[in-house]
């Protein structure tokens, strides 16, 4: 028995079908006729619902990478709050960074890098944040802050180097 083709091409969705009536024969090209456009309508309908996935996805990317867009109006009081939280919160890190005394080894050696590839920002806890950088070469650099440390984490790609903590 032969499968129904499927019109891959089919640019909208066929709106009008005909109507079973009582006194119509039972014949399989009156019920062939009216199920091939039924499965070329699901057909159609299955393409325009991954195309809007793949547009949803997208639209989410670009939210998640593009600070100025527009977020719902929970979300972005949120986000900014974090944002200024994490921002007072680095302030304060550059000021305890500065002084290094009481620091017997702040970093094993000089590490120069490119711009990096990512980067992240979250906490854990109310008073626990996180960033991360993450550079093409895999190195990814890891700073924390808390109400009680500071501490910044060195991956080189294989293993993950706690370099000093405060």
């Amino acid at each position: 028995m032969a499968n129904f083709e499927i019109d891959e091409d089919q640019a909208a969705l066929i709106r009008e079908l005909r109507k079973l009536e009582t006194s119509d024969p039972v014949h399989a090209n009156v019920y062939n006729a009216l199920f091939e456009k039924l499965i070329n309508n699901d057909a159609f309908l299955e393409r325009l619902a991954n195309k809007m996935v793949e547009k949803s996805m997208l639209c989410h990317v670009l939210d998640s990478v593009n600070a100025q867009q527009v977020l719902a109006a929970d979300v972005g009081p949120k986000i900014t709050a974090i944002t200024n939280e994490l921002k007072e919160n680095v302030s304060v890190l550059n000021t305890k960074i500065a002084d290094t005394s009481g620091i017997a080894n702040t970093a094993n050696a000089k590490i120069e890098l490119d711009g990096p590839i990512k980067t992240i920002a979250y906490g854990s806890d109310k008073n626990k944040w996180a960033f991360q950088q993450q550079f093409p070469d895999g190195v990814i650099l890891s700073l924390g802050i808390s109400e009680t440390e500071i501490f910044y984490d060195y991956y080189d790609g294989k293993t993950w180097t706690r370099k000093w903590t405060r």
